[in-house]
């Protein structure tokens, strides 16, 4: 299994999505860190480490990150990233630790559909504050074979009595500086006695309206869709 997903996670890979990803991560870090400062972070589906990169630099002091074979020790962006290869299809690890923080973004939808409830416990035994984006049905990528709604794992969350603030969705959908994959699909989630959930400004941005799709993603398969009609 680890083989063929390296050939989809190569080196090129990584590269085409480098600037973006990391982008991303300042905007969006940023964004949670002004409410909620965590020391310790895991990030699940870590690649290279650009999202741990940028909590680093944001004063975050413990830094794990966990990812198949197919990332390789010295891509890693930062050597205060302790590194675990895992292969989630064979075996979902036990940490022996809770962090302040578990990142998982972009992630889920390349794990079988029979694995969706499992994936979503073991997040949440990571931290009691997740910061989470998968992919939604017809967004399209490499090796997305368990594309979802939004919705599908908010109430996957909720099974683990997590509670969905959505405000990052509304601060970032129309800051280009950020991949449309993110402003798409980024929420917090948290048990709900975490403090962050008692702050009036988050509380007040939830949007009940979870399963919605970016401009950007339709544009790109509109286009697609109208190339078909020309050729």
């Amino acid at each position: 299994m680890s083989d063929r997903l390296g050939t989809f996670y190569s080196k090129e890979f990584y590269k085409e999505r480098d600037d973006g990803s990391s982008q991303s991560a300042i905007v969006i870090l940023q964004l949670l860190f002004k409410y909620y400062k965590p020391r310790t972070v895991v990030d699940i589906g870590c690649g290279q480490g650009s999202w741990l990169a940028a909590a680093e630099a944001m004063g975050c002091t413990e830094l794990k990150g966990i990812d198949g074979a197919w990332v390789e020790k010295d891509q890693i962006k930062s050597k205060n990233i302790e590194f675990q290869v895992v292969n989630f299809t064979e075996n979902i690890p036990e940490l022996n630790k809770k962090y302040d923080l578990c990142m998982c973004l972009e992630v889920a939808e390349h794990l079988p559909e029979s694995m969706s409830r499992s994936f979503i416990d073991f997040l949440c035994s990571a931290s009691d504050v997740v910061l989470f984006s998968a992919a939604v049905k017809g967004q399209g990528g490499r090796n997305h074979i368990n594309e979802q709604w939004q919705s599908y794992r908010i109430n996957l969350f909720h099974f683990n009595d997590y509670t969905c603030l959505d405000f990052i969705r509304g601060a970032v959908w129309n800051n280009p500086l950020v991949e449309w994959w993110y402003r798409q699909n980024t929420f917090v989630f948290l048990r709900p006695d975490h403090p962050l959930n008692a702050s009036s400004k988050l509380l007040n941005v939830n949007n009940s309206i979870a399963n919605v799709v970016h401009p950007d993603l339709y544009e790109q398969k509109m286009g697609y869709f109208r190339s078909l009609i020309d050729s």
